[in-house]
C-alpha cells in the first residue's frame, strides 16, 4: 500500500510528529502538510523517507510560531510519560508531559504573527491518564491555557482504536480546540459504527467528556459499538491487514510482559483484539500452541500503517519504539476527516 498524497486547501502543521501518523491521516482526510517537527533521530529518518520535500524542525522548544509558515490546523501528540498512570505522574510539571507549554507558546505567537487567524484549529492527543492527573487539576490547566490563548471551542474525547478499523485496544484522549467558532462538538461526533462492519460481540467502552466555552456547555456521545472482535491471521500466519472480515484461522494477541501480572484484564481469547502496543515491542501471538513475538510488519498493521512505513529506523527495537508511540492512524483520518467538513 503506496501513500498517496493530497493538494488541498486545508494546511496542517505537526508538533512532536514521530512517524507522522497525524501527517499520513490529514492527508488521506484531504489536508496538505507545511511543516514538521521531531526530536527522535529514529522518527525523523521515517519522516524525511515520506515526506522528502516537507520541512522538519528538530526541537520544538526552539520553534517559533511566528516565523514558520501559518497553518489551518496544528496539531500535537505531547508526550505522555508524566501522565500515564504506568508512570509516576508527574503531571504536566514533568519534563516531558511538559512539553505541553511548547505547543501554548507555538499557538500565541502563531496568532499574534497572524492577527489571530492561524491556526483555525489545534488536535492535541495523549492517554487518557491526562483526565485523572493531579485529581484532574492538569486537564483543567490545559483547558485554562487553551482558553487563555484564545479558543472559542474546546471539545474532548477518549476514542478506542478497536471500534475505528484496527484490531488493537488503544485508548487515547482527543481535544479538538477551535479558535473561529463552536465546532469542536462537532468535529468529535464520530459515527457509532464504521459502514460494513459486522454486529458487536461485547459492549464498548468509548466516552466523551464534551465541550467547553462560549456558553456551549458539556456535551457527550454514547458509546461506540461495533467491530475487531479477533485478530485474523493470513494464509502465511501473520496478521492481517484485512480486519473486518479476515482471512485465516484467528489468533490471540496478548503482552507478554504483562499477561502475568495480577492487573492484568486482557482476557486472553481469540475473540478479542490486540493489546495496547508499547515502546518494547512486548505484543506476542499465539496459534495453537506456538508464540512468537509481533514482527514490526504487523504492529504497523495494528496501528494502521501501510507495510515497512518504519523501515527507514533501521533496527526491529527503534521501529518497535517509534510504532509505540504512535497514534492510529484510521482514528484520526475520521478526526480530519470531520476538520475538512467544518472549515469547509
Amino acid at each position: 500500500m503506496t501513500r498517496t498524497p493530497y493538494t488541498a486547501p486545508t494546511t496542517f502543521g505537526s508538533l512532536f510528529s514521530g512517524i507522522g501518523g497525524f501527517d499520513l491521516a490529514f492527508e488521506r482526510a484531504g489536508m496538505t502538510p507545511l511543516w514538521q517537527s521531531e526530536i527522535d533521530r529514529n522518527a525523523r529518518r521515517i519522516l524525511a523517507h515520506h515526506w522528502p520535500d516537507t520541512p522538519c524542525y528538530e526541537d520544538v522548544t526552539t520553534l517559533d510560531g511566528g516565523a514558520v509558515e501559518p497553518v489551518d490546523v496544528l496539531t500535537g501528540g505531547f508526550p505522555c510519560q508524566d501522565l500515564s498512570v504506568a508512570g509516576r505522574r508527574a503531571g504536566l510539571e514533568g519534563a516531558r508531559s511538559g512539553l505541553f507549554w511548547e505547543i501554548v507558546r507555538i499557538i500565541r505567537e502563531m496568532r499574534e504573527a497572524t492577527d489571530n487567524e492561524y491556526p483555525a484549529v489545534v488536535v492535541l492527543e495523549n492517554v487518557p491518564g491526562l483526565l485523572s492527573s493531579h485529581r484532574g487539576r492538569d486537564m483543567a490547566v490545559v483547558l485554562w491555557a487553551l482558553q487563555n490563548v484564545g479558543a472559542v471551542d474546546i471539545g474532548w474525547r477518549v476514542l478506542d482504536a478497536q471500534w475505528h478499523g484496527v484490531a488493537q485496544r488503544r485508548r487515547r484522549v482527543f481535544i479538538v480546540v477551535d479558535f473561529r467558532g463552536r465546532r469542536a462538538g462537532e468535529i468529535l461526533s464520530l459515527a457509532e459504527r464504521l459502514s460494513g462492519d459486522s454486529p458487536p460481540s461485547r459492549e464498548a467502552r468509548e466516552e466523551a467528556a464534551g465541550t467547553l466555552g462560549g456558553g456551549s456547555g458539556q456535551r457527550g456521545w454514547s458509546s461506540d459499538t461495533d467491530r475487531m472482535t479477533f485478530v485474523p491471521l493470513d494464509p502465511s500466519g501473520a496478521v492481517s491487514s484485512k480486519w473486518a472480515k479476515g482471512t485465516g484461522s484467528p489468533a490471540v494477541a496478548f503482552d507478554l510482559q504483562q499477561v502475568t501480572s495480577v492487573l492484568n484484564r486482557q482476557r486472553l481469547a481469540a475473540d478479542r483484539p490486540c493489546p495496547t502496543l508499547l515502546q518494547a515491542g512486548g505484543a506476542h501471538v499465539i496459534r495453537g500452541m506456538a508464540v512468537r513475538r509481533l514482527t514490526p510488519r504487523e504492529c504497523e498493521r495494528l496501528q494502521g500503517f501501510p507495510d515497512d512505513w518504519t523501515t527507514p529506523a533501521g533496527s526491529d527495537s527503534a521501529r518497535y519504539k517509534t510504532l509505540g508511540n504512535a497514534v492510529a492512524v484510521p482514528v484520526v483520518e475520521r478526526i480530519g476527516r470531520k476538520i475538512v467538513e467544518a472549515l469547509s
